[in-house]
Formats: structure tokens, sequence, C-alpha cells
């Protein structure tokens, strides 16, 4: 088997020396790659850091050596963390669509960037992203959203602690509730339209089914099912009851005319 490119794998950073960020995980991104920023901190010296795995329950990890000055020097900077969850309509819903929303500044209200915002959630799965760190963008915004349905109808309280260099600060805890968005969507398509289609023993129809994960990324080797809605006569016929989806998360199959003219 060739190598293969994971999408989302969780990447564990362990360092002896000098200081990370993301302080000890992130997610790869669509390439494979996960990136991490390593500065010299303030202690000199010789260490190493180590990238760490764990892929279809095997782990794996590649170690480099790292030489440090130590001369790294932070300004006393003093951070402060504004944790929200309400949507427009004062609701407390965590989902996909809503993410639970962490804004950093300083003192004077200057938006921080790329401060490590750490999530607890008090779920371990669920997440997005699922190591619950996130980098604050140019705007000093960091989010993290729920998006499994097997949390749905649930509550809890959500903090965020944040840190750059050796400053750091700590976000109120906020209570949210959950809605069960889901992991995966399914569309289904036709190649005569998504309307009301005529076939016939010259002009099958083809249906598409195609899956997607929380990142609309396509999920592959997933069994979909096809099932004819009951009716009577019989109209149509499948020329299969399942197919499994493909690289681009599609699943194909023929909708034939059968022997009995109708409308289904």
């Amino acid at each position: 088997m060739g190598n293969v490119t994971l999408n989302g794998q969780l990447i564990r950073i362990v360092n002896s020396i000098g200081l990370i960020s993301p302080a000890s995980s992130t997610l790869t991104d669509e390439t494979g790659l996960a990136t991490f920023t390593l500065s010299a901190g303030d202690i000199a010296g010789a260490g190493s850091i180590t990238a760490r795995a764990t892929v279809d329950g095997t782990d794996i990890e590649a170690t480099t050596n790292v030489q440090s000055d130590g001369g790294e020097v932070e300004g006393g900077l003093v951070l402060v963390a504004n944790l929200v969850v309400a949507t427009d309509d004062g609701s407390l819903i965590l989902s996909r669509a809503n993410p639970g929303t962490a804004t950093v500044t300083d003192v004077e209200g200057i938006p921080v960037p790329n401060a490590l915002v750490s999530f607890n959630t008090g779920f371990d799965t669920g997440l997005d992203p699922e190591s619950e760190a996130v980098l604050t963008d140019a705007a000093g915004v960091a989010q993290i959203a729920m998006f499994t349905d097997r949390l749905s109808g649930g509550a809890g309280t959500i903090s965020a602690f944040v840190q750059l260099g050796d400053s750091s600060v700590r976000s109120d805890s906020v209570a949210y509730v959950l809605t069960g968005d889901g992991r995966e969507a399914i569309e289904l398509v036709s190649n005569l339209g998504s309307n009301a289609i005529n076939i016939d023993n010259v002009t099958p129809a083809i249906l598409t089914a195609r899956v997607t994960d929380h990142r609309n990324n396509p999920v592959e080797a997933i069994l979909v099912s096809f099932v004819l809605a009951v009716s009577f006569p019989r109209v149509g016929e499948l020329s299969a009851n399942s197919a499994l989806t493909d690289a681009l998360g599609q699943a194909s199959i023929t909708l034939l005319a059968g022997t009995i003219p109708g409308l289904r």
C-alpha cells in the first residue's frame, strides 16, 4: 500500500528545549502537514523535539535535536480573554453552525494574534478542532465547534485558557447547550435533474449519493443503501440496493424503468 495523506490527524509534540506553539498538539491539514512554531525560549542549551501520532492503532514518532541560545524575551503582555457562546437571539447553543468564540486582546483592547487558546468543553469527542487548541487569528479570535449528534440534548460549561509566551489568562466559564448537527451529511442527485424525472428503457436515471463529513470533505468507503418507496403496482427497478462511496464520497446506482408504467 502506498503512502496515504491523512487530513485531520492529531499530532502531539513533546519538546525539552525552547517554546512550542501550539503548546502540545494540532491537526494535519489537507496536505497531511501539521505546523508548529519553535522559538528559543529563555533557557540556553541543547534538547530535542518529538512529533507523535497514532495511526490505525499504531504509535509512530519522529525526533530531531535542537540547540537554543535562550535569547527570547517576553515583554510582560497582559492578556484579556472574552468567551462568547450566545447566538444573536441570546440562546446558548454550541454547535457546528455556532462555535464558541474566544476573543483575545491586550488591556487597551487591541487584538492579540497567534495566542494559543486551549478550550475546555468537558467532552473529548465531537470537537472541531479535536485537540481543543487554536491560535488566534489577526483579529484575536479563536473558535471551537461541537458537531456530533451523539451529544444532542446535552449541556455543560466551556472555558478558555490563553497563552502567549510568559503571559496567560483564563476566561470565565460559560454555560451552553448542544444541538446535534451531525458528523456526516448525505445528498442524493440524479443525472436527469433534481425534481420529477422521466425514465424509459432507453433513458434510465443514474442516482448518486454524496456523503460529506463535518468539514464538507468527501467520505470514502461508506455503505449507502438505496430504497424505492413502496408502491402498487411496483414501479421502477434499482440496479443494486447498495453501493460504497468512492474517493469523491459518491455512490451511484441506476434506476431502471422496469416493466410497469406509472408514477412514483
